[in-house]
């Protein structure tokens, strides 16, 4: 089910309020672009999936404007599931969001306040949480969606046209080195210099660690190019040295999160996409924490490096 961001008249171009939220409009100005979702939701209907696309203006409840809660794109879902017999919900939470890797340090996602806020909400209405790629990195993520029927309509950057991502926002950035690792194509120079420009990335590239900064480890594992500002990312994120198959593997513990009465059906399609991690890539998993390691002089002097380098691209 989409939840179709939709503007309220009054607010629309032209409307007779527009012109009271202008300035914050200004500031607030949301990039988003609808072709490439509803691309997406078209291509698994010919597919031979049910997919419903629903217009809702929560965001506009709000000021700033925004979605006030992160499951608030669950409101068509939520208000339908009876009328559609739903008996559970799903998001496309990946490990990095769920677990914190790749943040500052692993997190068990039962202990935190995520879970223990909506799971029990959720679980209280009859539509418990079904988060079956909680457990799935986004490297297994993209390695199950590449390898898919989907592939060829399914986009994460929200900002760009059907087949045509922005390459202008952290995302991009991002997915674009991790697509060549699990494909095994090398970025071309061009491409690589449009990557260093996104601002996004650069703010991101200046911070003390970077989002996700576990996924672009396993991307510059990969990379054997010769561009300066990639070479040095890789050596800032230390992909010329961690581990990282285990973001490859699905990890058991996410099993235990699924619904009773959904969890043998989602864990037995998740086995035919994804091996489990091994006792040894769980625990690199769970001992995930940049705390330590921000605090180096090595890690410090890699990354200033990198952002000497990116003044080139600026």
């Amino acid at each position: 089910m989409h939840l179709l961001r939709q503007t309220p008249r009054l607010l629309a171009a032209g409307g007779s309020a527009r012109r009271f939220l202008v300035p914050r409009r200004r500031r607030l100005h949301l990039k988003y672009r609808p072709e490439a979702a509803l691309y997406a939701v078209e291509g698994i209907r010919r597919m031979g999936r049910t997919a419903l696309v629903v217009p809702c203006d929560i965001e506009f409840l709000n000021l700033p404007i925004g979605f006030p809660v992160d499951i608030a794109n669950a409101v068509p879902a939520l208000l339908l599931a009876d009328l559609r017999g739903y008996d559970s919900i799903a998001f496309g939470t990946v490990m990095e969001s769920a677990y914190s890797v790749g943040r500052a340090r692993f997190a068990d996602y039962r202990k935190r306040q995520h879970f223990l806020q909506y799971g029990p909400m959720l679980e209280a209405i009859g539509m418990p949480l079904h988060q079956v790629t909680a457990g799935i990195s986004e490297v297994g993520t993209t390695r199950i969606v590449s390898a898919s029927p989907y592939a060829p309509v399914a986009q994460s950057c929200v900002r760009g046209r059907p087949g045509q991502p922005c390459l202008n926002c952290y995302k991009c950035f991002r997915k674009t080195l991790l697509a060549a690792a699990v494909s095994g194509d090398e970025i071309d120079p061009g491409l690589a210099d449009r990557l260093a420009r996104i601002p996004e990335a650069q703010a991101q590239m200046r911070r003390p660690w970077m989002k996700h900064e576990n996924v672009l480890a396993y991307a510059t594992r990969h990379y054997r190019g010769g561009h300066r500002v990639l070479r040095l990312l890789r050596r800032r994120v230390r992909g010329d040295s961690l581990r990282v198959r285990w973001m490859e593997r699905w990890y058991p513990p996410a099993g235990e999160l699924l619904p009773p009465h959904r969890r043998a059906e989602a864990t037995e399609a998740i086995g035919r996409a994804l091996l489990p991690m091994r006792p040894g890539q769980q625990a690199l998993a769970e001992a995930w924490n940049l705390g330590p390691v921000l605090a180096t002089p090595a890690y410090r002097n890699r990354r200033d490096r990198l952002i000497a380098a990116l003044e080139d691209y600026s």
